[in-house]
């Protein structure tokens, strides 16, 4: 389904501000220059500066994420001490299916990582 979503979902200007940050910074320390007036942490504009050296597509980070938002639910769904229904429930509903499924932002980076400590 979250495939579906992410073929239909038109980028919002913050998911691409933070693309074309690190599409258009020549140079790591120079990505750090450019977050100046970020407001999120550098992990998610690294990431998107090793993306945008292999295409400058911005799909490419919506499938990326996609990738990582899978890896979320599966994390939880084969490690968190809970019941099918709950896991199923977290799966299908609004924050993990939209916020940080869909919509390409740091989120489910945090939620990757966060999920393994």
């Amino acid at each position: 389904m979250s495939l579906i979503g992410v073929l239909h979902h038109e980028m919002w200007n913050d998911e691409l501000q933070a693309w074309l940050l690190a599409r258009d910074s020549d140079s790591i320390f120079d990505l750090f220059a450019n977050m100046k007036d970020e407001g999120h942490p550098a992990l998610w504009h690294l990431v998107l500066f090793g993306l945008t050296r292999l295409t400058q597509n911005p799909i490419a980070m919506q499938f990326f994420h996609l990738l990582i938002a899978t890896g979320v639910v599966y994390v939880f769904a084969r490690f968190a001490p809970f019941n099918q229904l709950i896991k199923c429930l977290f799966t299908f509903s609004y924050f993990p299916f939209f916020e940080y499924g869909l919509i390409s932002r740091s989120y489910s980076l945090g939620c990757f990582i966060n999920f393994f400590i």
